[in-house]
């Protein structure tokens, strides 16, 4: 017989449908399971523990996230998450931003990217803690415009080398 844990949709940040691909979780390398998708309250990243009990949720409120790209665990324990994004308090173009959590609640946000469409790929981090983050940007202004790959390597905090 297979034994699987079925987690009810409607206890999960009050998210009524379930549209949830491969690329919606992560398992770390502790077991942790990490978990985003839409709700009514905007994108979520639940974090489940090896035997799947729910342990943090952060919400993904402050700026319209377009798509989680990726989300690693820092050396020290805590989640880093690209987001592809925009600030509607700012400006419509997409942006990539970095959001560390620890916990559920965020240490610091971090915006990168030119003034045009910019689109997170990947994120890694290096043995001293810097953060190298991969996305592509747009060179032009006309729908269907040209895109270059962009390279951003950060300190621990998020900021720029």
């Amino acid at each position: 017989d297979l034994e699987c844990n079925l987690i009810d949709t409607k206890n999960v940040m009050g998210c009524n449908t379930l549209d949830i691909r491969p690329s919606n979780m992560k398992l770390l390398d502790d077991g942790t399971v990490l978990l985003y998708y839409r709700s009514s309250e905007g994108v979520i990243l639940s974090q489940f523990t090896s035997d799947l009990m729910e342990t943090s949720t952060h919400v993904f409120d402050e700026l319209v996230v377009i798509s989680l790209d990726d989300v690693i665990q820092g050396s020290d324990g805590s989640l880093v998450v690209l987001t592809t994004g925009y600030d509607s308090s700012e400006d419509f173009a997409d942006h990539v931003f970095l959001t560390k959590i620890n916990c559920g609640e965020v240490l610091w946000k971090k915006r990168y990217g030119s003034p045009l469409t910019d689109t997170g790929i990947t994120l890694k981090e290096r043995p001293n803690g810097n953060l190298v983050l991969i996305g592509r940007t747009q060179q032009e202004v006309e729908v269907g415009g040209t895109f270059n790959l962009f390279l951003v390597e950060t300190d621990a905090e998020g900021n720029p080398q």
